[in-house]
């Protein structure tokens, strides 16, 4: 267990021992299961085909010992493809200790396992009912990613503040997170290497603000960085240096096999912005990903940092019809590298599929509440390009096809 998250766990036991609680605790959770129609490339599968491999369980306590201090935890199972595997985990554990509340002024720290304060759904991206689709938008929300992205263990300290100019509130993290499969591998690589991306250093801030004069206005910027290197990468003798160099002269883009040393740094830039007008919502989010490649080896032969922009970026509308019925059109786009918006670079070094690395996609849906606590959500999106389904490790990234539908329809229930 991170040592932060243990941390956590005895000023829990501390909390809890003093018997000195006001609320008792509350719980409420989610179970979600849906059917993916995708015939033209896979999705969450290794092959075209209907699939019922998303599945959501959550559940979720919250307990205020006093006014200041507030325990919270989520346990959660995700079935996602070979995104995640369904296996249950703590999806956050943290005591909040607010320190300062006046009339205009809050502020306190969170430790523990804590959500990371990314964007305006990353927080609530687990929750059915909390999110704007099936999905939240996987341009700017990566699936690939997600592990990085969902959590830390570490903290936040926050700071909320009511003004004649409006309602500003800061968030400052900073802590790791732990990487259990082989995403950004088949992210990078489009193969599992030998060695892995498993450790992640995360800092960041976020910020966001409501503005006195437009009350239906929410504007934000959040700014992350993230530091990961390949761990127990694969050595060579200097006989298997060699046979390597020999191979690379006949073909480069087996250097894959050969990587003996490889840092990712990603520094990002997300600006957001939403606007409630009568039964109306509408959301846009950017995101600028500067990615820097460094200590690269192949063979134990040290080569040249490298640098790419990554962009994302959605536009959104939803329609609140009426207390059962909402409907939602969504364009999105995704470029791994600005200056390789086709991918035919990413292919030519590599020997990867370059539809992998931009995505393009328009998405229609609707949710209808069946009761509060029951809904049924369907959507269906037309894509170009596949880099939303990259980093799956059980698929044949060179039979993707450029142009592809996907219908699902999904089934939720809160509690």
């Amino acid at each position: 267990m991170n040592r932060s998250l243990q941390l956590s766990t005895l000023f829990i036991g501390l909390a809890l021992s003093t018997g000195a609680w006001s609320d008792k605790p509350t719980f409420n959770g989610f179970v979600s299961q849906a059917a993916i129609i995708s015939n033209d490339n896979p999705f969450y599968d290794d092959e075209p085909d209907n699939n019922f491999n998303l599945r959501e369980i959550g559940l979720t306590a919250n307990w205020n010992l006093t006014k200041e201090i507030r325990l919270a935890g989520q346990a959660l199972s995700r079935k996602a493809g070979s995104f995640n595997s369904s296996s249950p985990e703590i999806d956050f554990l943290l005591v909040d200790y607010n320190f300062w509340l006046s009339e205009h002024l809050s502020s306190g720290v969170r430790l523990g396992r804590v959500k990371n304060p990314y964007g305006l759904y990353n927080a609530t991206r687990d929750v059915p009912h909390a999110r704007p689709g099936v999905f939240v938008p996987r341009s700017v929300y990566f699936e690939s990613f997600r592990e990085a992205l969902q959590r830390i263990d570490g903290g936040t300290v926050y700071l909320s503040n009511t003004s004649n100019l409006g309602d500003l509130n800061i968030d400052l993290s900073l802590g790791s997170t732990t990487i259990e499969t082989t995403t950004v591998e088949y992210q990078v690589f489009q193969k599992d290497i030998v060695g892995e991306f498993k450790d992640v250093d995360v800092e960041g801030f976020k910020i966001e603000f409501v503005p006195t004069a437009v009350r239906d206005l929410t504007l934000g910027f959040t700014w992350y960085n993230a530091e990961m290197a390949l761990q127990d990468a694969a050595t060579f003798t200097p006989l298997e240096q060699f046979a390597g160099f020999m191979v690379l002269l006949g073909d480069p883009t087996q250097f894959t096999n050969y990587v003996t040393g490889f840092n990712i740094d990603a520094e990002m830039n997300l600006f957001s912005a939403q606007y409630s007008w009568n039964q109306w919502l509408f959301t846009g989010e950017l995101l600028n990903i500067d990615i820097n490649t460094t200590d690269i080896e192949v063979l134990h032969i040290p080569e040249n940092d490298r640098q790419a922009k990554l962009r994302g970026y959605y536009l959104q509308s939803e329609w609140f019809a009426s207390q059962r019925w909402s409907l939602y059109g969504r364009y999105e786009e995704l470029f791994n590298n600005v200056d390789d918006k086709d991918g035919i670079g990413f292919a030519q070094r590599t020997g990867g599929n370059a539809l992998t690395q931009y995505a393009k996609a328009f998405t229609l849906g609707a949710r209808y509440y069946l009761t509060p606590d029951w809904s049924i959500t369907g959507e269906f999106s037309n894509n170009e390009g596949a880099a939303f389904i990259a980093g799956t490790d059980d698929i044949d990234y060179s039979s993707l096809e450029k142009r592809w539908q996907l219908f699902i329809l999904q089934m939720s229930y809160h509690f």
